[in-house]
Order: C-alpha cells, then structure tokens, then sequence
C-alpha cells in the first residue's frame, strides 16, 4: 500500500483552464509593479529568490528590510514574526499571500490586495482554490509555449536526483505540456520516467514497482517524453524502443590475480552529460571520536546522502576501478573528497589505509572537507568552493563545540550559500533554527547592525550578535575560551546599541 503524498503540481493553473501567459502578455506586465517596494517573509529560501526575481520582472523594487517608510507591500505565507508584526501596524503596507504576484503576473494587471489576505491562523488564504503553496516558480519566469500534450498524466521522474541537466529540461517539458509531476510515490501516479543507464538495482525497484502499483505505470525512457511532446500527442508505451537503457559497465583490463577473477571494477560510465550532483566524485568519512559536547554526524546518513546523490564511497573495488580509469582515461582525475568532523589535520590521510594508496598511486585529488560543506552544497544543489566559507567547509584541528538545546536562533543579512551554511551548522550545533523571528528566539546573528530585523531584535530584548559569536563558540563552546563564561559570552560579539543585557 502506498502512502499518499502531498500533491506538488509544478502548474500555475488553479483553474484548470487558463493558459500561462504568452511572450507578449508577459512583456506587457513589466511595469505593473512599478514605483512598489516589495518585502517578503516567512517563505523558504528557495522560493523567496524566485519571487524577488519575479519582482523584478514586472518593475518592482524588492528589498530585504522591511522600511515602513517605503515599503508598499509584505508578502507573507503567515500571520507570525517580526516582518508581519511591523507591518501591521503600517497602514500604508499591503500584506498579501504569494498568490498575489503570481496572479499579478498571469493577468498582467495589479490584482487588488484584499483578495490576497493571510489567514490569522498562519495559514494562507487563496481566493479562488485551497491548492496548497506548492509551485515551481521557474515555470513562471520562463514564460515558455505551452502545448497539451501530457494534461492527463501524472509522472514521477526517477534517478534524477539533484535535479540536474537532463532532469531540470526533462521537467521544464512536462510542465510545457501540461503534465503534473510528484515528488514521492503515491497512488495515482501514471508514468515513471527513469534516467537512461541509471542504477541497475534502481531500475529493478521502478519494474517491481510498475507491477504492484494500483495504475501499473509503464516505466519509460525520457525519449517517450520527448517524442510524444514533438509529436504533440501520448505515443504507444508499449514499445520496446521507449524502455530505459541498461548501465553501461567498462569492463576491467587488470590480469586475474590468483584463483579469483579479477571483477568488473571500473566506475559506471554514463554516456550523456548530464549527471546527478555528486556523479563523478568519490567520498571518504573519516570521524575522529569528537569529545563530550562536540558535534557529531550519523556516518551512515552521510552515507546515505552522498550515494543518493550519485557520489561514490571510497572501497577496495573502487580504488581498483580508479586504478583502471587511470589506465584507460586521459579524463582528469577525479576527486576525492575526505569528509571530516571531530578535530582533523593532514596527517590522519596517512593514517587510513586507502587515502593512503590513493595518495601514493596519486590516482584522484584529495580534497578535505567538512559534513556542513556536504549538506549545504547537496541543499544549493551544486559543488561549492571550499574557500567561499573556509571556517564551516574545511575541516579544523579541533572539533565543532555545541549549542545549548534551549537556544532558538535567527539569522539575518545573509544570503545564499552562506545562510545555507549557517542554518546547517546551527542545526548540527543542537540549536533551534528559525525561518521567521519571533519574540520567544533567544538569538539574532546578524551580518551587520542594521536592518528591521535587527531593530525588532533589540526591541524585544534579544541576544543579537555578530557572526563571530558562533565561531567563538564552536571552536571554544558555549563557555568560552576559558569556560568561565557559563552564559555564552554575548556581551563580547553583542551588537547591541548599549550592550547586551543578561536574559538567560
């Protein structure tokens, strides 16, 4: 039996009718929301970057403070924090729900605020459907031609984890042709589509599951999806031309070694270019038993994240296969990326058996790393450099300290990769992170002294600090350098305009 997951239609039509907005229509809403100021809170950081573009699509400003003195309007998913609470008390600022823009846009016209309201429940009211707030705003800046091709389909796309190349045209596609696509397995899907050459034993999973599901789905290539969108209709599944490739395996040229045959060793080779995240790169986990009260990372859900997002755990197999591709390849050579926590420095690569090989053969670059580099660059979706964030992304001699539980935090002033990091670390630290400040938050880390956040934090009497202030601690703990400081030190990074008072 399936569990039914939560819709998440990549459609902007509510309606089920409406055409998105052809190139003409949308050039004629450029200047729709000119001379307005445009705040938005309480939104992932995902979607917060797709509505400030879309912003600026149709002539607005948008501004990360919330100035009640030029501020026009707060896009808000909820009835709570800071943002909200400020503009409350502004009659001059329109608090709207995402909708609003999105309408806005579809219909190149200004809609009227009060149609948009946010619920005081903290739950969004739409005006027209109870769908719930789960777009792909991409489509929307896009503005792509739309052909019904795929409207009575429901599709699940497997092996594309990271969303990366093929998978991200594959389903700018299917959003073209009306198609709804899902995140999860539910109970009506009606196509799998899964990646040529993908993991065997994942393709095996997709047929078992084709079988047992309650619509069979026929599980297709992405070339079934290509060709029925060229041919502006639902081509036969029953062809054998539609069925995903196999993996393509190079086989091992080393002799045989003893009585045992020398096994098929040599990495998976794909032969598109395009590939999830990790594809390519190969990981090692070293943990260094980090002392009491130290952050430490579950080594099998590192595991799990690496190898689902296509990255290789370093064994005997590998290093043999790496030992071929080194023979057959004039490619670059790979990277192996040492995953490290609890306290590191170059000498624990010798210590380790095969970072030892890998090092003396010189078969990939090693490159030292850290959990919080490999979680935010898995949540940015792309590699980051090491050196954008050399305090969380490479690994310190000595191990990262912890937070006390009681302690919420919220950040404000970063952006990005940075305040992904942030978020992540505050997380391994044992702290509460939140999105949206409120007044039960203890802390306000912010990047620099200024801001509607930072002054709603001193009005309500928060610990707001710099950044430094969670460096000091995860290097020192939340006692400080001498643990004398049983309170976490925050008169020393406080940024605040007369120091910070004494609340815990």
């Amino acid at each position: 039996m399936f569990n039914v997951s939560t819709k998440r239609s990549l459609s902007f039509d509510r309606t089920g009718g409406d055409e998105m907005p052809s190139t003409k229509e949308s050039r004629k809403s450029g200047n729709v929301l000119q001379g307005m100021v445009i705040c938005l809170t309480g939104l992932p950081i995902d979607q917060k970057q797709r509505l400030h573009r879309l912003v600026e699509m149709l002539g607005g400003r948008y501004t990360g403070d919330l100035d009640t003195s030029q501020t026009t309007h707060l896009i808000s998913q909820t009835s709570k924090g800071a943002k909200y609470e400020t503009a409350s008390a502004c009659s001059r600022i329109f608090i709207v729900t995402p909708i609003w823009l999105i309408d806005t846009f579809k219909a190149g016209k200004r809609m009227t605020e009060a149609d948009y309201p946010v619920a005081s429940d903290g739950e969004t009211t739409f005006s027209h459907s109870d769908q719930p707030l789960e777009y792909d705003l991409d489509k929307i800046l896009e503005r792509p031609e739309r052909k019904v091709v795929f409207s009575p389909c429901r599709f699940l796309l497997i092996g594309f984890e990271g969303r990366s190349g093929e998978g991200r045209k594959l389903e700018k596609l299917i959003q073209r042709g009306r198609g709804i696509l899902y995140r999860e397995m539910n109970e009506i899907i009606s196509h799998l589509i899964v990646r040529d050459e993908c993991d065997k034993v994942l393709l095996d999973a997709s047929k078992t599951v084709s079988v047992h599901h309650p619509c069979q789905p026929p599980v297709l290539s992405p070339q079934w999806v290509l060709k029925s969108f060229e041919a502006e209709k639902l081509l036969t599944t029953a062809s054998s031309e539609y069925r995903p490739r196999d993996p393509v395996v190079v086989q091992s040229c080393l002799p045989k070694s003893g009585a045992a045959e020398t096994e098929n060793r040599t990495l998976t080779k794909v032969k598109d270019k395009t590939s999830r995240l990790l594809r390519s790169s190969i990981f090692y986990l070293v943990r260094l038993s980090p002392p009491s009260g130290a952050v430490d990372f579950s080594t099998s859900q590192l595991k799990d994240e690496i190898v689902n997002n296509g990255g290789r755990i370093l064994s005997s197999k590998v290093l043999e296969a790496l030992r071929v591709d080194q023979q057959t390849s004039s490619n670059s050579r790979r990277i192996c990326y040492v995953v490290c926590w609890g306290g590191f420095t170059s000498t624990h690569l010798s210590i380790h058996n095969l970072l030892s090989q890998l090092q003396k053969e010189d078969l990939s670059q090693i490159v030292p790393v850290t959990p919080i580099w490999l979680k935010t660059s898995i949540k940015e979706g792309k590699l980051l450099g090491i050196s954008r964030n050399p305090v969380l992304f490479q690994p310190q001699s000595w191990p990262f300290m912890k937070l006390p539980k009681k302690l919420k935090i919220a950040v404000t002033g970063f952006v990005g990769s940075e305040r992904m990091a942030l978020i992540q670390i505050i997380r391994a630290m044992g702290a509460d992170y939140t999105e949206s400040m409120k007044p039960n938050n203890t802390h306000l880390i912010c990047r620099e002294g200024k801001g509607e956040k930072y002054e709603k934090g001193l009005e309500w009497g928060l610990g707001v600090v710099s950044i430094d202030w969670l460096y000091h601690i995860l290097q020192h703990g939340y006692g400080g350098l001498n643990k004398a400081d049983e309170e976490g030190c925050e008169d020393r990074f406080s940024l605040s305009k007369e120091g910070c008072e004494d609340r815990f």
